[in-house]
């Protein structure tokens, strides 16, 4: 729940890319932050609906943050989706249903999403400026002081927005004049070739061809120039129209702000009326376009006004609100003033842009801990972050903070622990705070909790039950048990509490989409099949289910290398039918029958055939296990084996000589899968014989 802001108040890192994307399915779809929140609320009220005739939804939208200003900001990059992996989801499902996209599409965009979402959870890094303290000044009230400072930022934002609206037509008439220019090489080359074949049918002079050869060639290249220029310019259109755009955004936000409705609009020029002199028409003057030396001039022009262009872009691109003609003391000034004002996205900008700029000022001191009552949450919210990030010392900034822990608002709530934890807190105060957030009845701070705990307290047994707490309890949110469970495998998964806890939990059923629980099996499977009882109970498993392919997966992309994991898989290459109807024995709901057992025992070794192809090619140990699967008794798990070996370890001489032994096996389709499909595989496209 980290969220940098620059100085002008938007969002930078991962939470900028995060807010980029949801704007791109908005704007695909045609939606507006009105329209979404409106989309948002419709699905609400038909989960309340199927909830009253006894369909509760799994993800109900009242624990979503989805108000019409909320959406805005995250469109902008400056807040973060509460909760992540449910409102992102159903974000894509309402702008995807919008656009018409089909559901792969869907499910390649949700797949994006989910590696944003991954990308935000793990990018603490608070790029801020160093600190400008500065003694006061006198000056005018704060009142008279923030209008003044809107009142620049909105011309400012007026005066982008023409700038931008002139760069683009000047941009799109060079486009235009390049492509003229293309459009006359074309016909000079189309020319010179007609005029070559001529001379050379016709009997002309050595001399003559040799001059129109000379120039086709430098109509060639002529061509290609002015087609470098016009992608450059054309790449230019496409940045300017994203940045008139944001602008447009900005000037918004800047004139719905209650205090701007007595501020007037100058009178800035449009480029429709009264515009000034286009470089395009004075550089670029109509050349005689049918002369090669006439196009160079052209070209020659148009490579000046490019540069120009380029050069007037980059200044186009900076922040959108300026510092105005403030000392560095008057901006604080204003933006201190700024935190009165009556919007609350101004007060938020402010007060962000106050904390980058002077963390540890007396007066942001000061109104860090006026704001903490804020009405709106999103300012609580910065204010926790600002209080815990930079007055770790102060005892009224730690009073607030145990105020702010228990708001009224979950996404305060959460986000106030989990603030402290990325500053650096780590007293039992702060874990007690999270451990009792982890019980919120709100599933966004208990995911916050979660995470808060995997991060702050790797070796605590008291964060450890608690994350077992989450896990195995009967709360079914997916975002909050999938950060238990990444928090026990990335710091407890050694204990053994952690172990059983990820047991449980892969083998009971609780997981109806087999993700979390593929986690929690994966983790067993890379680390714990030397342990005979754990053993056992993965061998109760059905390998034959979903869920074992997802883990295997998970298991070769987390750990795959690790040596210990390989032995442990290494463990399950050598189940055999006994092994699992041992294992079936004990448990009465599960009828111990032979054939079964054979059967799982075979699918039980083909897993790990996979695994060790994937997660340990070239390694000699997991060669050796695959050596020995490659005379195992079923013809499934020798045609695996061989594949491995062929496809990770065919120039290993061991590995040759077993390969070549499977090429003769007494199994029709092993000899046949092993001669024909993996090792010619040129020859399943050839023709038939005659």
């Amino acid at each position: 729940m980290v969220m940098t802001v620059d100085q002008d108040g938007q969002g930078s890192g991962s939470l900028e890319r995060y807010g980029r994307f949801l704007a791109r399915q908005a704007a695909e779809a045609g939606l507006s932050a009105r329209t979404l929140a409106e989309r948002f609320e419709e699905e609400a009220r038909r989960q309340e609906q199927a909830a009253a005739v006894g369909r509760p939804p799994q993800n109900p939208i009242r624990d979503m943050s989805c108000s019409k200003s909320t959406i805005d900001r995250l469109l902008k990059g400056r807040a973060f989706p509460q909760p992540p992996r449910a409102f992102t989801r159903q974000f894509l499902t309402i702008t995807s249903k919008a656009a018409g996209l089909s559901q792969q599409e869907f499910e390649r965009r949700w797949t994006e999403a989910c590696a944003l979402l991954e990308a935000l959870s793990h990018d603490r890094v608070q790029q801020r400026v160093q600190p400008q303290l500065v003694a006061l000044a006198s000056g005018p009230s704060a009142d008279t002081v923030a209008r003044l400072r809107l009142e620049v930022d909105l011309e400012h934002a007026r005066h982008t927005v023409t700038q931008l609206n002139y760069a683009l037509r000047d941009t799109r008439v060079l486009v235009t004049t390049l492509w003229d220019i293309i459009d006359a090489l074309r016909g000079i080359i189309a020319g010179h070739y007609a005029d070559q074949t001529r001379l050379v049918h016709g009997g002309g002079t050595p001399a003559h061809l040799a001059r129109i050869q000379s120039e086709t060639e430098r109509a060639l290249g002529y061509k290609r120039a002015a087609q470098a220029e016009a992608d450059r310019a054309a790449s230019r259109l496409r940045t300017l129209e994203e940045r008139w755009e944001r602008a447009h955004a900005e000037l918004l936000r800047l004139s719905v702000v209650p205090d701007a409705a007595q501020i007037a609009a100058s009178d800035t020029a449009s480029p429709e009326a009264g515009a000034p002199p286009l470089p395009p028409r004075e550089l670029l003057a109509q050349p005689a376009l049918d002369a090669l030396d006439d196009i160079k001039a052209a070209l020659d022009k148009a490579r000046v006004v490019n540069a120009q262009g380029e050069e007037e872009a980059g200044v186009l691109q900076g922040p959108l609100s300026d510092s105005g003609p403030y000392a560095p003391d008057d901006e604080r000034l204003v933006l201190l003033a700024a935190t009165r004002l009556s919007g609350s996205d101004g007060r938020r900008t402010a007060l962000d842009s106050l904390v980058t700029g002077w963390p540890r000022h007396p007066d942001t001191r000061a109104t860090l801990l006026r704001l903490a009552a804020d009405p709106d949450p999103e300012v609580r919210f910065a204010v926790a972050h600002g209080l815990a990030e930079h007055w770790k010392d102060d005892g009224a900034a730690h009073d607030t903070l145990a105020l702010l822990a228990r708001d009224t608002d979950e996404f305060v709530r959460g986000g106030t622990a989990y603030g402290m934890v990325t500053a650096g807190w780590r007293d039992d105060w702060v874990l007690g705070v999270l451990v009792s957030l982890a019980r919120d009845p709100k599933r966004s701070v208990r995911a916050a909790a979660a995470e808060g705990l995997a991060v702050g307290w790797p070796r605590s047994r008291t964060a450890r039950n608690a994350l077992l707490g989450l896990l195995l309890s009967v709360d079914k949110d997916i975002e909050v048990r999938k950060q238990a469970v990444e928090g026990l495998l990335k710091n407890w998964l050694h204990t053994a509490e952690a172990r059983d806890g990820l047991l449980r939990l892969a083998c009971g059923g609780q997981d109806p989409e087999s993700t979390i629980a593929a986690q929690a099996l994966a983790g067993i499977l890379a680390h714990w099949l030397h342990n005979s009882r754990t053993r056992a109970a993965v061998l109760r498993l059905d390998p034959r289910e979903y869920l074992f392919n997802l883990a295997q997966k998970q298991a070769v992309e987390r750990w795959g290398g690790l040596e210990t994991a390989r032995d442990s898989v290494i463990r399950l290459s050598e189940t055999n039918d006994m092994a699992v109807l041992q294992a079936l024995s004990v448990e009465p709901a599960i009828p111990a029958d032979g054939k079964d057992a054979a059967e799982r025992a075979v699918h039980f070794r083909a897993h790990a055939v996979d695994m060790l192809q994937e997660g340990w090619a070239g390694d000699t140990v997991a060669r050796g296990a695959l050596l020995q699967l490659a005379r195992d008794p079923s013809p499934h798990v020798r045609t695996k084996s061989g594949a491995a070996l062929i496809f990770r370890w065919s120039d290993d001489d061991t590995a040759r000589r077993a390969i070549d032994q499977l090429a003769q096996d007494p199994d029709e389709d092993v000899r046949m899968i092993i001669n024909v499909e993996l090792r010619w595989p040129e020859q399943r496209n050839a023709p038939p014989a005659p």
